[in-house]
């Protein structure tokens, strides 16, 4: 996943993957930084192209979705890039 969002020169450094465990099914959400401010097409057309590269690339379809720089979390240390909840019981 890393090296396809972080291949892409529009993409900044920070991205952020959101797992929701359903009953059903899993959805994979991916949230990732622009390197400057975008227009909401911008945004829209590069999210589209992202989740066609991981689709095709990985075989799972998230949802993409590309944020202002220095919208996602900052965390001292390693960075938290990956977060599962699990809708059915609330745990994150």
């Amino acid at each position: 996943v890393e090296s396809i969002i972080m291949g892409d020169p529009l993409v900044g450094n920070e991205y952020q993957i959101i797992v929701e465990k359903k009953p059903s099914e899993d959805i994979l959400f991916i949230r990732v930084e622009s390197v400057t401010k975008l227009s909401e097409d911008a945004k829209m057309a590069l999210a589209k192209k992202l989740a066609y590269e991981l689709r095709e690339r990985l075989i799972v379809s998230p949802i993409v979705e590309v944020v202002d720089p220095g919208t996602l979390p900052r965390f001292d240390g390693k960075a938290k890039r990956i977060i599962i909840k699990d809708v059915v019981t609330g745990l994150k």
